[in-house]
């Protein structure tokens, strides 16, 4: 998540910013001997977007346990024609239409057989059509872009083209999806190593989209509860 917008801010900063020493321009970890440009992740957070999450219709992958009277028994689901897995016992597989065959109307699952005469357990894998719920969060990160050079004027000047470039990148980053908003900036006097360091904040957004598939069945249940209530 956060990788993956740090490698798109780093391969956009060199594009922009050539003519500086090779691993120059880095996220992460400590920056090596001026000059240098470092990217690093403040903080970051998440917010919801929306009150109401959207819902699409998917296919959805079911897994259950059956246990079948007298040869027959009926799935919690609907399933999709042609894709029901019978197991009985669990890791033994069933042959459909030779072994069992599958009402696709009902999910009802009739045994032939030995399999078709007493109590029968196992296990059903299909698919069915059910629904998934959309939820959008946006992801909101603060990142430093620290710059140094080996004097004050070479700092000052690498700092002028690092703005200069997340400015020009601005396009690039929203055709990703990718807001930046610059924050503030500030000079870190640097005594003790030699040299000044310029600070630069910056507020990155994404949004994200979030799906979790939801059974017909599932789904179902949940309503009936709620007018019980």
């Amino acid at each position: 998540m956060l990788a993956e917008i740090e490698e798109k801010l780093i391969g956009l900063l060199k594009g922009k910013m050539q003519g500086m020493p090779e691993g120059s321009i880095s996220a992460g970890g400590k920056a090596a001997k001026p000059p240098y440009v470092l990217l690093g992740n403040r903080s970051f957070t998440f917010e919801r977007v929306g009150i109401a999450e959207s819902v699409d219709r998917a296919v959805v992958d079911v897994e259950e346990q059956i246990s079948c009277n007298e040869g027959a028994c009926r799935l919690r689901n609907r399933p999709l024609p042609g894709t029901v897995i019978i197991e009985a016992p669990p890791g033994t597989p069933l042959k459909e239409n030779q072994d069992f065959t599958v009402g696709y109307g009902d999910g009802a699952v009739s045994f032939a057989g030995a399999a078709g005469s007493g109590r029968l357990k196992g296990r059903a894998k299909y698919s069915t059509e059910g629904t998934s719920s959309v939820k959008s969060l946006r992801l909101k990160a603060i990142y430093i872009v620290e710059v140094a050079g080996r004097s004050g004027e070479e700092t000052d000047a690498m700092a002028s083209r690092a703005v200069e470039a997340l400015m020009d990148i601005d396009d690039a980053l929203q055709s990703e999806g990718l807001t930046i908003t610059p924050l503030r900036g500030r000079t870190v006097s640097g005594e003790k190593e030699g040299y000044v360091r310029i600070q630069l904040a910056y507020m990155l957004e994404k949004e994200m989209k979030v799906t979790k598939p939801v059974s017909v069945m599932k789904r179902v249940e949940v309503k009936q509860k709620e007018n019980m209530d």
